[in-house]
């Protein structure tokens, strides 16, 4: 299930290690935070709690669309439509079945295009900044504000993305993505799978003395001063 890679993720940042140490897991740090409720769940309650939040997640989404289009919540296309979905619609099943985070994005664009149809461009990029801090898919979404000239919108849409709760690059880039308090900090992980391990210690003194330079010694072994090769420095020197 795609919502598995999420819940495991979740559990070892719970743990104290990094999220980012299962190649499968590609989504933001933000993620995490919202996945770690499921953690306290039983893997029982989630198989039954998950395809019905998706489930709901794909029916809002319909019911957005409708709306969007000023098409009546009880009218044939509604209901048939959504039944066709269900049932003729391979994706549909898919989304239920895997538990794919993509299901928040199908309520999220029609959501936000309601309020932005009706002028208000601030409550439009803070629905799609949260879809985006979720998974994101709906980042290309940012080109419409910009081209729109919507800065308030634009700017609520990095705000709901950039939240207090969200750990940032202090979960995905620094320490190994533990809360503070936790043991497993202090090595740098990145998120690209090659982890960094600790620094070397330095070497003994005795491997230190094995290439110190050793002081010049005359014909028999005694130190001696400089060689003539070594001369004309201090001959230039006392030219002057």
């Amino acid at each position: 299930m795609d919502n598995a890679i999420v819940v495991r993720a979740a559990r070892t940042w719970w743990a104290g290690g990094s999220p980012y140490d299962d190649p499968h897991f590609l989504y933001l740090p933000s993620a995490v935070l919202a996945a770690a409720p499921q953690v306290l769940l039983p893997p029982v309650a989630l198989r039954v709690l998950v395809p019905l939040a998706v489930t709901g997640c794909l029916v809002a989404g319909w019911a957005c669309a409708l709306r969007l289009h000023r098409v009546p919540l009880r009218s044939r296309l509604a209901v048939l439509g959504l039944g066709a979905s269900a049932v003729c619609f391979a994706p549909f099943g898919h989304l239920v079945l895997l538990g794919n985070w993509t299901a928040t994005a199908a309520p999220a664009l029609p959501s936000a295009l309601l309020p932005a149809s009706r002028g208000r461009w601030a409550g439009a990029g803070a629905v799609i900044g949260a879809a985006i801090a979720l998974k994101p898919l709906l980042a290309p979404m940012a080109l419409l504000f910009l081209f729109a000239r919507q800065w308030r919108g634009l700017a609520a849409l990095v705000l709901a993305r950039c939240d207090p709760a969200d750990p940032g690059p202090d979960l995905a880039l620094s320490g190994t993505g533990a809360p503070p308090g936790l043991p497993g900090r202090g090595h740098p992980v990145c998120p690209d799978r090659h982890r960094r391990g600790p620094l070397r210690p330095p070497p003994p003194a005795s491997h230190r003395a094995r290439f110190r330079r050793r002081p010049a010694t005359g014909a028999r072994g005694r130190p001696g001063g400089r060689r003539l090769m070594d001369g004309p420095v201090p001959l230039r020197n006392t030219s002057f």
